[in-house]
């Protein structure tokens, strides 16, 4: 991007160097954006974390220049800064197959991050403005929670903390949605009215209930969002990366799971796993799991099969990433970070799976005692 931004470097140099903002598209002309990124120059904080799909983060240069990017969004962008937390739904499902129709990040994320698009709801919402903005513009930082009169109300009249006065207080009641969320009681229950609508979240009678629900949200979060988070001892096992033999490609990703169709999309293919009995997994993830392949000298080994399939916003959440990691769309082989990653992230899910009891337990606890408007204050 700082080469985009050169304009001693021209148009064709550019694109013999880096093959890359070369072509026309809907909304982007290629030369002029070039030319309106060299007059605005490079800008470091542009940089972010920018997840694709649910456990793809990558990196984006946003840009409000329209040229740029088709949808810059800066009232979106002013809430990011990778401490707050966006819990991110969608207006109605997408896919028959949705899996979890809920999720939360601090990153920025793709409009299609959920099947068919995606929301992110700041859990605290910055009023600061960048002073380019205007004559007025705050250079105060200032934060507040992202709720309702209702929301607040609510909490209030539970004797909940004051939500404008930290993080955790503000993140309360989208912690508790999380955990509902992901309940598969809730999921299985409602798959209806989830499918066609935003999913309508429940609310505990009780302050302990909320807290306690919040609490179980919270681990979720983290285990959605928090690459390095770490996992449960017993869980070292799953999605471990093992050689299988066969001729040495390194960590290229040759297995058939994804490929460039027209217009570049990106469609994932059938790929390749072995399953088998699972041997020495915590109870709970059930008693097959596959070998997936990297190639054919790699695989990685004892990923459940519940934890394959598992679903967030219409993605089946490994088979997604490792499609746009096919050596025919990423166009080199993954690093060893990269390929643990794999593992990191299989973990991950498998926490989730392990979870799922006690997010069943907790939904049933707030269905027991769920907090009656119009009674309560």
């Amino acid at each position: 991007m700082r080469d985009y931004a050169d304009s001693s470097l021209n148009f064709d140099d550019f694109v013999d160097k880096y093959v890359v903002l070369n072509e026309d598209y809907v909304d982007f002309k290629a030369k002029i954006a070039r030319e309106q990124m060299i007059n605005a120059g490079f800008i470091e904080d542009n940089i972010i974390k920018f997840s694709i799909r649910p456990f793809d983060v990558q990196y984006a240069y946003h840009s409000n220049l329209r040229a740029l990017w088709r949808r810059p969004r800066p009232e979106y962008r002013n809430q990011i800064d990778g401490i707050n937390e966006f819990f991110v739904s969608r207006m109605n499902s997408g896919k028959r197959d949705e899996g979890m129709p809920v999720s939360i990040t601090r990153n920025g994320i793709d409009y299609h991050f959920m099947a068919p698009n995606a929301v992110a709801f700041p859990v605290r919402v910055s009023t600061t403005q960048p002073a380019s903005d205007g004559l007025f513009a705050s250079t105060e930082p200032s934060l507040r929670a992202n709720l309702s009169a209702g929301a607040r109300a609510y909490l209030a009249a539970l004797g909940a903390p004051d939500p404008d006065a930290s993080p955790a207080g503000a993140a309360l009641l989208w912690h508790h949605a999380l955990a509902v969320g992901f309940s598969g009681a809730y999921l299985s229950e409602h798959a209806g009215g989830i499918a066609g609508d935003w999913p309508r979240i429940p609310l505990p009678g009780s302050l302990a209930a909320l807290t306690a629900s919040a609490a179980l949200g919270a681990r979720v979060a983290a285990l959605l969002d928090d690459p390095q988070v770490p996992t449960r001892a017993e869980l070292g096992a799953v999605g471990r990366l093992k050689r299988v033999g066969g001729d040495d490609q390194g960590f290229e990703v040759r297995a058939g799971w994804g490929a460039v169709q027209r217009g570049n999309v990106v469609m994932p293919g059938r790929g390749r796993t072995t399953e088998r009995a699972a041997d020495g997994l915590p109870p709970g993830l059930g008693d097959r799991v596959l070998d997936v392949a990297l190639n054919d000298a790699w695989v990685w080994e004892n990923v459940p099969t519940g934890v394959w399939a598992y679903t967030i916003g219409g993605y089946q959440v490994m088979k997604k990433w490792l499609s746009y990691r096919e050596f025919g769309v990423l166009g080199r082989a993954l690093t060893l970070d990269e390929a643990r990653e794999v593992s990191r992230m299989a973990r991950r899910l498998a926490e989730l799976v392990l979870l799922g009891p006690d997010l069943d337990a907790s939904y049933a606890r707030v269905q027991g005692d769920v907090w009656a408007w119009g009674a309560g204050g």
